[in-house]
C-alpha cells in the first residue's frame, strides 16, 4: 500500500462501532454533508455492514487546509473470522510503520474476544501496540434518558 502521507491511523473496533465515520471526520468530512457518496469511508446503516474490506484515505487533518496530512485505514469490523485477521496481517506488514490505532467501541459494548485476538496479532507483527494506542467512545447519545442511565450506573464522560 503506498500511502500519501506518513502518518498512518488504524482504525479497529467491532462491527457498527463507528470507524468509517470516526474516519470520516478525521478527515474533515461532516454527517449533514450532502455529498455522502464522495466521502472516503462509507458508512454502514443498521445492520448493513459499511467496511467489508480494509482501505486507507489520505488527507489533511479534520480536512484543515494548512494541517499536517494523515493517512487513515479503515478497518472491517473484527468478529473471530481468521480471513479478517489474515487481511489486517497483509495490511500491516504492507504499511511497516503505524502511528497510532484507534479503538472504536460502541457507548455499551464489551472488549471482545475477536478484538483481543486482532491486538494480540498486531502486537506479534509490530511488537507492543499498546503505547500507541487510543479508546475512542462512540453512540454516546445526550438525551435525557441516556443521561439518566449513565448518572444511576456512574458513567460519565472522565470516568
Amino acid at each position: 500500500m503506498r500511502c500519501l502521507f506518513k502518518r498512518k491511523i488504524v482504525l479497529l473496533g467491532s462491527p457498527g462501532s463507528g470507524k468509517s465515520s470516526l474516519g470520516n471526520s478525521l478527515l474533515g468530512w461532516r454527517l449533514d454533508d450532502d455529498s455522502r457518496d464522495l466521502q472516503p469511508f462509507h458508512v454502514g446503516h443498521g445492520l448493513e455492514a459499511g467496511t467489508l474490506e480494509s482501505s486507507y484515505s489520505s488527507g489533511p487533518w479534520l480536512g484543515l487546509k494548512d494541517s499536517p496530512g494523515v493517512t487513515l485505514i479503515d478497518t472491517p469490523g473484527f468478529n473471530s473470522s481468521w480471513d479478517d485477521l489474515e487481511q489486517l496481517a497483509r495490511l500491516l506488514a504492507d504499511l511497516e510503520t503505524v502511528d497510532l490505532f484507534v479503538i472504536v467501541f460502541k457507548q455499551g459494548d464489551r472488549f471482545s474476544a475477536g478484538l483481543a485476538r486482532s491486538l494480540n496479532t498486531i502486537g506479534r507483527l509490530l511488537g507492543p501496540v499498546w503505547p500507541h494506542v487510543a479508546v475512542v467512545v462512540s453512540h454516546w447519545s445526550f438525551d435525557s434518558d441516556s443521561s439518566e442511565r449513565r448518572k444511576k450506573s456512574r458513567i460519565n464522560e472522565k470516568r
